[in-house]
């Protein structure tokens, strides 16, 4: 049945706020047709998975995500949707010729690295955000960054696209996102 409670029942997804300040661009209703999965950690010294570290990370290449899931399934929320968060580049989706993915997109980190998967909690919570998220918007594309910048992009690392689609598709679609400060 995937991660959701049975079909006809609602579920719940806490998001953090976290709002940052920079690696975005205000927007007014942009057209929101595709989610774009990447992978993040801290490659400096430190704490490869804290959350801090990310993001000064984020602040210090000018980048962005609109959500970012934490190793226990924490969702947070850097952006909002509505604006435009410099995740994706210089990307090319399947067509072969609609560019500008930051534009139409909505980006979600998952902190892992070259050696780590997923956990099981942070699986649930994107299965979840992604079902939320496509109930909300008509969403054309789920794709990973390596989908729209093949050349430069290996993310997401260690992660089973076909049983996140699987889930995906065999989960119940209404869950509620509720924002905790």
């Amino acid at each position: 049945m995937g991660y959701l409670s049975a079909a006809g029942q609602t579920d719940t997804l806490v998001i953090n706020n976290n709002k940052i300040d920079f690696g975005q661009r205000s927007a007014k209703n942009r057209p929101i047709d595709a989610i774009i999965i990447h992978s993040t950690y801290y490659n400096w010294d430190g704490a490869p998975f804290l959350l801090e570290n990310i993001i000064s990370v984020f602040r210090a290449y000018g980048v962005s995500a609109h959500y970012i899931i934490d190793r226990k399934g924490n969702v947070f929320s850097l952006v909002n949707e509505r604006n435009i968060a410099f995740h994706a580049g210089a990307g090319i989706f399947p067509d072969g010729a609609t560019k500008g993915a930051n534009d139409r997109s909505i980006g979600i980190e998952l902190m892992t690295n070259f050696y780590s998967s997923p956990t099981d909690a942070q699986m649930e919570s994107l299965v979840k955000l992604v079902a939320n998220i496509q109930r909300r918007y008509n969403i054309k594309y789920i794709l990973r960054h390596s989908d729209i910048a093949p050349d430069r992009k290996t993310d997401p690392w260690h992660f089973d696209w076909d049983l996140f689609l699987d889930k995906l598709k065999n989960t119940n679609k209404r869950v509620i996102l509720r924002m905790k400060n």
